[in-house]
């Protein structure tokens, strides 16, 4: 504004944001994309042994991941809060049910941890 201040819905975005970055930022900080480009459901991205998995369509349903560049899955768990997370892994395609996306939380990140 010409005073030098922030419009206030600008100031709500920006400390969304800036919240959303304290809990999300290990997956997009440091990282590169992923082993695959995105897909309808969301995107990856990845730093040394963990694969951050952006789920961002709601009802995602149950994802695929094919030809994934590692043979084992340490853990799997939500980035927001360890929530455990179920996959199987099973002739190089990974497995696991999307957790919930909503308007509150359009990002829902799960953390993969593997070996190769």
């Amino acid at each position: 504004m010409p005073n030098g201040d922030i419009q206030p819905e600008f100031k709500e975005r920006l400390a969304y944001m800036g919240k959303w970055l304290d809990i999300y930022g290990p997956s997009i900080y440091n990282t590169k994309g992923g082993y695959i480009k995105p897909q309808e459901w969301g995107a990856i991205t990845q730093n040394g042994n963990k694969m951050f998995v952006h789920i961002l369509k709601k009802d995602a349903g149950t994802i695929s991941l094919e030809n994934v560049p590692f043979k084992k899955v340490t853990k799997a768990y939500l980035l927001k809060d360890g929530t455990d997370i179920k996959t199987a892994l099973q002739k190089g395609t990974l497995t696991f049910a999307a957790p919930a996306v909503t308007d509150e939380e359009p990002d829902q990140v799960i953390v993969l941890e593997t070996k190769s």
